[in-house]
C-alpha cells in the first residue's frame, strides 16, 4: 500500500509517537545512534576531531538559538565528510517538524547520488526509522511533516522556499551565473534565524572559478578567526559563520599499506595541482602543465616500426596560430607518431592554404591514409574540394566533449608511455607548450595555451589523430 504523507503521520501517531526518539538537540548523539554509514553498513563512528567540529557547528546561545548560520565543512577527499554532513541534515530534519531541507548539488544526478543517497541509505537501513519515512524519487518525507529534497543548481524554480536546512555538496564545482543565482535565491528566511542553517561540504576549489566556495573560505578561514589551531576550526559570531578547513588526513583508512597504494595511484593519474586540491585540500588552478617533460622524453625512440595505415589530425588556423598536421599509426594499444608538420603565418600575413592543400594531396598519395580528422572552423572549403576529388576520408572533429575526452586520453597515453615519437622538434615544442584546463570530470580535460605566444596546434592535432586511431582500432 502506498502511503501519503498524512497517512504516514497518522501511522506514526498511532504507535505512540515513537518517531520522537529521533528528536534530540545533541547532534553527536544523533549521528552515532541513528546514522548508518553506507561504507560500512554499521552505525557511524565519529573521529574525536569530527565530534569536536560538530559540537562547534551546533553551538547555541542562551535562547537555544544557533550561534552560526553558515557551516563550512571542508576536508580532503575520502575523509567521510559527505556521510557526516548527510547525518547533520537528517538530524535537523527530525529536530524541526514541518521543515524543509534541501540538498543542492551542481546537477540533479550529483545531488541525488551523493549526499541525498547517504541520507536515504541511513533512513532505509535504520530498523525503526524506516517505518516513519517515505522515499519518492528525489524526496524523503518524514512522519513529523518535514521533507528532504535533492535539487540541482537551477534558480528558476526555487524562489520563495522557506528552508530549515540548505546543504550544498561538492561546492567547489558551483561555478557560473546559475550557481550564483541559486545561492541568492536559496537563502535562509529571517523568520527562521537561529533555528536553521546552511551547510556547505566540499574540498578545495579552483582559484578564481569556484567563487562561492572561495568567498566563504576567504571570509572565515583566517588566523584571526581560528579557535582551534590543531583541529583547523574557525569561528566568527559576528558573521554567524563557522568553518572546519582540514588539510590533514586524519581518518584511520587514510593510513596504512592500502592507503599508500591508493594515494600512489592517485598521484600517478592526476596533475600535481589536482592531487593537492583533492587530497591536501589546497586551492588550485584549473590550468596546469599538460604533461611533464620527462614523461614526453620517456616516450622517445630512435626508430619506430610503423603500421601501414595512418590516421591524421589537422588543427587549422589562418593568421594568429599555426596550421598543424600530425599523422599516427597504431600497433596494438601503442600509438606511434608518423609525421608532424606545422605552418606559421608571416607577421601581418596569413597562411597560404593553397600550398597546404597541395601538401595534403601529396601526403595522401605517399601514405595509406585511413582517415583525416579536422577542426571544421577554418577548413570547410578545402575539405569540400578534397572530398570531391576523393583524396581521403574526412571526419569533422567536435571541439566540445570529444575534444575533452581526446585531450585527457592523450595526457594518459603520454604519462603511461603508450605513445611513441622520434623527437620531432615542432611537435615536442607544442606538447611542452601546452597547459591542461581541468573540467571537474576525471575523464576530461582541455589542452590550452600556457601563454598567447606559445603554439600548441600540433599537440591538438595529435590529440585528434590518436582519438580517431583508437576509435577505428587501426593496427
Amino acid at each position: 500500500m502506498t502511503l501519503t504523507i498524512d497517512a504516514l503521520i497518522d501511522t506514526a501517531l498511532g504507535i505512540d509517537n515513537q518517531w520522537q526518539q529521533f528528536v534530540t538537540e545533541d547532534a553527536v548523539k544523533f549521528l552515532e545512534h541513528h546514522v548508518y554509514d553506507p561504507e560500512t553498513g554499521n552505525l557511524l563512528t565519529l573521529h574525536p576531531e569530527q565530534r569536536r567540529v560538530v559540537q562547534w557547528f551546533t553551538r547555541r546561545d542562551e535562547q537555544s538559538r544557533f550561534l552560526f548560520t553558515d557551516w563550512l565543512y571542508s576536508a580532503p577527499k575520502k575523509s567521510g565528510k559527505t556521510t557526516l554532513c548527510a547525518g547533520l541534515v537528517l538530524w535537523q530534519a527530525w529536530r524541526v517538524g514541518s521543515g524543509q531541507c534541501y540538498v543542492i548539488a551542481n546537477d540533479l544526478k550529483q545531488a541525488d547520488s551523493r549526499m541525498f543517497r547517504v541520507i536515504e541509505y541511513a533512513v532505509k537501513h535504520h530498523p525503526e526509522m524506516r517505518q516513519f519515512a517515505k522515499v519518492v524519487r528525489y524526496k524523503i518525507m518524514l512522519a513529523n511533516n518535514t521533507f528532504i529534497e535533492a535539487l540541482p543548481v537551477d534558480p528558476t524554480g526555487e524562489a520563495g522556499m522557506n528552508p530549515t536546512c540548505l546543504a550544498y555538496t561538492e561546492a567547489w564545482g558551483a561555478k557560473g551565473n546559475k550557481a550564483e543565482l541559486m545561492w541568492t535565491e536559496a537563502a535562509l528566511s529571517p523568520t527562521r534565524q537561529g533555528h536553521a542553517f546552511r551547510l556547505v561540504e566540499s574540498y578545495a576549489g579552483h582559484t578564481g572559478e569556484s567563487l562561492i566556495l572561495e568567498r566563504l573560505h576567504d571570509s572565515i578561514v583566517q588566523s584571526r578567526y581560528c579557535v582551534d589551531e590543531e583541529r583547523e576550526i574557525y569561528a566568527n559570531e559576528k558573521l554567524s559563520m563557522v568553518a572546519y578547513w582540514c588539510t590533514r588526513q586524519i581518518m584511520p583508512w587514510q593510513h596504512g599499506e592500502d592507503a599508500n597504494k591508493y594515494y600512489a595511484s592517485e598521484r600517478a593519474t592526476k596533475t600535481e595541482s589536482e592531487y593537492d586540491r583533492q587530497h591536501h585540500n589546497k586551492w588550485g588552478s584549473s590550468a596546469s602543465v599538460f604533461v611533464h617533460k620527462d614523461w614526453w622524453e620517456a616516450c622517445r625512440r630512435d626508430t619506430l616500426e610503423h603500421n601501414l595505415h595512418v590516421v591524421v589530425g589537422i588543427d587549422a588556423a589562418v593568421s594568429g596560430d599555426c596550421f598543424a598536421i600530425v599523422g599516427v599509426t597504431r600497433k596494438k594499444d601503442i600509438m606511434q607518431v608518423k609525421f608532424a608538420h606545422t605552418w606559421t603565418p608571416p607577421v601581418g600575413g596569413t597562411i597560404d592554404y593553397e600550398s597546404i592543400e597541395e601538401f595534403i594531396r601529396t601526403l595522401c598519395k605517399k601514405h595509406r591514409i585511413a582517415l583525416i580528422a579536422y577542426d571544421p572552423k577554418e577548413m570547410h572549403y578545402m575539405v569540400t574540394r578534397l572530398k570531391r576529388d576523393k583524396v581521403a576520408s574526412f571526419k569533422e572533429f567536435n571541439q566540445n566533449t570529444p575534444r575533452l575526452l581526446a585531450d585527457k586520453s592523450l595526457h594518459d597515453r603520454i604519462r603511461d608511455t603508450k605513445i611513441l615519437h622520434t623527437g620531432i622538434p615542432e611537435l615536442t615544442d607544442h606538447v611542452l607548450n601546452a597547459n591542461a584546463k581541468i573540467t571537474g570530470d576525471d575523464s576530461q580535460m582541455r589542452i590550452i595555451k600556457r601563454s598567447e605566444t606559445r603554439k600548441i596546434d600540433a599537440c591538438v592535432a595529435l590529440s585528434m589523430a590518436c582519438h580517431e586511431a583508437n576509435r577505428l582500432k587501426i593496427g
